[in-house]
């Protein structure tokens, strides 16, 4: 170890660690320092300290410490713990620190022996805790640019005005008001002071700091017992134990003069602490705060009332009186005019839940809808985005959703109540247009543009807000976080399907843009509710009463086994995504070669057996670079994808594809479900190799596995990998391609599939799904379909969503012969112009205009070592689609032209079965 002296005093350690952390994490850390496990560390003259600790499993944890201005150690390590300032590791890398630079261990007298509770929900715990964080505060209050600009017109008692300094927000000046000499009944107007539950922020501490430097406590004790006086505020009172109704939050302080002659009646409707006690409703509460405010003013005693008081009992009442209206509707909904006029003209049937989740959410008005995926949670935003337009709350709703899931979006809307729908989307000056223009009821865009075009959207004032699939903002200290909890509008939505006893600490954060306080303070939820093993991880959650009763206030959550009898037996999923700039040049390079071929055939009328077979090459191009770069460019990537054990970010950049990170997600969110399986189809062995490397980590961290089948596979081996998903509840995914599309038997075992793309022909989806979806299925069936924008593919499915197939039946014989006359061609022609336009997409031409090599289409997969997910050898296909090609014959007879099929390249060109069926399909 390395020894470099600092400028810090490494004796700050004993003098300052009980500041820094709970007596459990300073116990647990000295004991991993006295057991060896720090294995090294290094100390820098600019106060920096780097360590590596090894934890009770083994794993070895790299910390870094970094004293900030005020010598509060500031750390960062890789484990789950994070609700302390400091972690048990890295109080044991402090410790050596100051032993390596004193030579001797800090004295930690009155710190208990380590204890191995799992338990956090004790009141010693969340006290000791909530004093870390007051000294936070404390020390922190001096930070640039935090001052004082107003106090009070005379004395040190009242109101003071205190800037924030952040350059970015000039009009940030909270108001502190100071009522005692013990600072009981200090609060201020900021945000953290009331959700924090410690009845202090910085900017009080700031005042407290200023008046211990002018104004002794015997000074503001004086001037408190003068007063005759009386304030009602806004208290900050825990919820950890009991949930407090907001008027119970009404506080009152009596100073000395006014307690000594206080009636008997004072004394009884507040509590011990000088709280307001609760009445029967708000409106109760409001009248009998009025009744109170009336007997004290007969009294001669005066009352300075904060206007917030007022509001928050104003609010409650108004809210009740509004929930008691939806109630109304609730009664029978069909007959009530605004249902009728709103949701009952929707073109969709909806399920008695999903009216539920409408009129829930439109009583509320600030919901969390945490229906399980596939329930129709869109449907339930659009139908109360519609009703609280009818009953005068909303003009104009704001959807924030996912790039990939804007164009879904679109469709919906259109799809269940035919309203414009405005997407924003294209460069900065195109997107201040398309704002500025903006007339549509709903405005649609994606996350990343929230904090580039905040000023914007914040100029279109909406009064509904809708979040989509919030669970995929993880950090939510991140710009597009800090800019969500900018928005401001009195209605607001979050919709995800991610079960929410697994992200705890990321619910509190969405749940915040709901309301502030909907789970209380930050920094004591996972104290109150989690549960841990030795090594700090979360292994459960306690009091889950508790949590239910806090959540039932803003949320609704339905899983599918709990609507089973309401749901019909299959729903279906779009989600798009887009492509990235490599995808798009490519696939613009062929799209511009297929619309020369087309205007070749147009102006000569027919088309040479080389031009035939490079436009059958250059189609399936274009559709395999629309799921990902690497699969095109499949050589340069094949060894680092076959060999890998996880999928780098390298690799990840050298795949290049925006579809394969959206199955991700989609993944987690499907694998959190305790027992789901998944069975996942491609048409392409590549493109399931890459899909199976993008979850790898995720199924290992469940200890779950997967099985790829293919048409590689040995019938022996066929049958051994189906039996495994069918039986072994560990493999959960069934990767496949269209050579499980027919003759698998899996509803016994799975209920949801995932399309890598759309095939060519409804009926190949439909046989996808039906592996899972048919006779002896006891659950309803979820169907995944992941489209590519702006490309290939979501022509395709414009066309596969109308039911149309863009090939069909060219495979029943051995050999197959297609003919197309000279009118037919111009048919052909007439029907492809819609897919590809005759001015194409601009592109690079490839060399001599030549098709790319046809190894871009072959599926080849080189052979694959056994490996702890698969615990199986996959070899090449049965033939190589490359070569197959080759023995395709192309003749001409007069004006018409024959396309020959031997067998074996019927066999080998199975994944071009769509191509092909879509010429005799359109040419018919």
């Amino acid at each position: 170890m390395q020894k470099t002296t600092i400028s810090l005093d490494p004796f700050c350690v004993e003098k300052n660690i009980r500041s820094w952390a709970s007596a459990r994490i300073i116990s647990r850390g000295r004991d991993y320092y006295r057991k060896g496990r720090v294995l090294s560390l290094e100390s820098f003259e600019s106060g920096k300290i780097m360590a590596e600790v090894e934890a009770m499993t083994s794993e070895r944890y790299k910390i870094e410490i970094q004293f900030d201005q005020w010598g509060m150690p500031v750390s960062k390590c890789a484990c789950p713990f994070h609700w302390e300032p400091l972690c048990k590791h890295a109080v044991a890398v402090l410790i050596a620190w100051q032993q390596e630079e004193t030579g001797s261990e800090a004295v930690l007298s009155g710190i208990p022996a380590e204890s191995n509770a799992d338990g956090l929900a004790d009141s010693d715990y969340i006290e000791e805790v909530a004093q870390l964080e007051k000294e936070s505060r404390r020390i922190r209050c001096t930070e640039q640019g935090l001052r004082i600009v107003r106090k009070p017109n005379r004395g040190f008692l009242g109101t003071y005005s205190v800037s924030s300094g952040n350059p970015t927000r000039k009009d940030e000046v909270y108001q502190v008001t100071v009522r005692d000499a013990q600072w009981e009944h200090a609060s201020c107007t900021c945000i953290d002071y009331k959700i924090n539950e410690l009845g202090t922020c910085k900017h009080i501490e700031r005042v407290r700091l200023s008046l211990g430097k002018t104004a002794g406590a015997s000074r503001l004790q004086s001037e408190e017992e003068r007063s005759r006086q009386l304030s009602v505020y806004l208290g900050s009172r825990p919820s950890h134990k009991k949930l407090p109704h907001p008027a119970e939050e009404i506080r009152f302080h009596v100073p000395p003069s006014i307690r000594r002659q206080a009636p008997t009646w004072l004394a009884q409707v507040l509590d011990a602490e000088s709280y307001l006690r609760n009445g029967v409703s708000a409106e109760k509460q409001k009248e009998k705060f009025g009744g109170l405010l009336r007997r004290l003013a007969a009294k001669g005693i005066k009352a300075d009332i904060d206007p917030a008081v007022h509001d928050a009992l104003t609010k409650e009442s108004q809210s009740a009186q509004w929930e008691r209206r939806i109630s109304g509707i609730a009664k029978d909904p069909a007959g009530h005019p605004a249902w009728k006029n709103s949701v009952g003209r929707m073109n969709v049937k909806l399920h008695p839940y999903q009216a539920e989740g409408i009129l829930f959410a439109a009583g509320k008005r600030r919901v969390f809808i945490g229906d399980d995926m596939g329930l129709g949670k869109t449907i339930q935003a659009i139908g109360t985005s519609l009703l609280l337009r009818e009953l005068g709350q909303v003009r104009q709703t704001l959807v924030v959703t996912p790039a990939s899931l804007k164009q879904q979006w679109q469709a919906e809307i259109a799809k269940a109540c035919g309203e414009s729908a405005t997407v924003i989307a294209g460069s900065a000056r195109l997107r201040v247009e398309q704002y500025r223009k903006a007339r549509s009821f709903f405005i649609i865009l994606n996350y990343e543009l929230l904090y580039r075009d905040m000023d914007a959207i914040v100029a279109l004032k909406p009064d509904l807000v809708v979040l989509d699939e919030a669970q995929r903002i993880k950090n939510w200290e991140t710009k597009i976080a800090q800019a969500i909890k900018r928005l401001q509008s009195p209605c607001r939505l979050v919709l995800t399907g991610t079960p929410l006893e697994n992200k705890l600490s990321e619910l509190q954060s969405i749940s915040e843009f709901l309301n502030p306080k909907a789970l209380g303070a930050p920094w004591k939820l996972l104290p109150t509710y989690a549960t841990l093993n030795a090594e700090d991880k979360i292994i459960g959650y306690t009091r889950l009463d508790h949590l239910r009763q806090r959540l039932g206030r803003f949320l609704i959550r339905r899983t599918r086994q709990e609507v089973l009898a309401q749901l019909p037996r299959r729903t279906d999923n779009n989600f798009w995504t887009s492509i990235t700039s490599r995808q798009q040049d490519v696939h613009d390079e062929l799209s511009s070669q297929v619309t020369r071929l087309m205007n070749k055939w147009k102006k000569y009328k027919r088309l040479t057996k080389e031009d035939l077979r490079r436009l059958f090459t250059l189609l399936t191009c274009m559709r395999i670079v629309c799921n990902a770069y690497g699969q095109y460019d499949w050589k340069a990537i094949e060894g680092e994808v076959l060999g890998a054990r996880h999928l780098s970010s390298d690799l990840k950049e050298k795949i290049g594809s925006p579809k394969l990170e959206e199955f991700r997600k989609i993944m987690a969110d499907l694998l959190a479900v305790p027992g789901q399986k998944i069975v996942v189809f491609s048409q392409w062995e590549r493109m399931i190799r890459l899909a199976e490397l993008y979850v790898r980590d995720i199924l290992e961290t469940s200890q779950s596995r997967s099985v790829i089948f293919s048409g590689a596979l040995s019938l022996k081996k066929r049958g051994a990998e189906i039996r495994r998903f069918n039986e072994d509840p560990a493999t959960r995914v069934f990767f496949s391609t269209d050579a499980g599309g027919v003759g698998l038997n899996l509803q016994h075992a799975a209920n949801c599939v995932v399309n890598l793309e759309i095939p060519w022909n409804p009926s190949v989806l439909e046989q996808r799904v039906g592996r899972v979806h048919r006779m002896g299925q006891k659950k309803s069936v979820s169907a995944i379909n992941l489209i590519s924008s702006e490309c290939i593919e979501e022509r395709v499915f414009n066309l596969v969503a109308q039911k149309k197939a863009l090939f069909s039946g060219v495979f029943d014989e051995e050999t197959v012969d297609i003919r197309f006359s000279a009118g037919q061609t111009a048919s052909f022609l007439d029907k492809m112009k819609s897919m590809f336009p005759e001015s194409g997409a601009p592109g690079k031409n490839l060399p001599n205009d030549e098709a790319p090599p046809l190894e871009a289409v072959s599926d080849s997969v080189a052979k694959v070592e056994p490996n702890e997910l698969q615990q199986q050898t996959v070899g090449s296909p049965a033939a190589d689609i490359a070569s197959a090609l080759g023995s395709i014959r192309v003749s001409q007879d007069g004006e018409e032209l024959r396309l020959s099929l031997p067998k074996p390249a019927i066999e080998a060109l199975k994944g071009f079965k769509p191509l092909f069926e879509a010429l005799l399909k359109l040419a018919a």
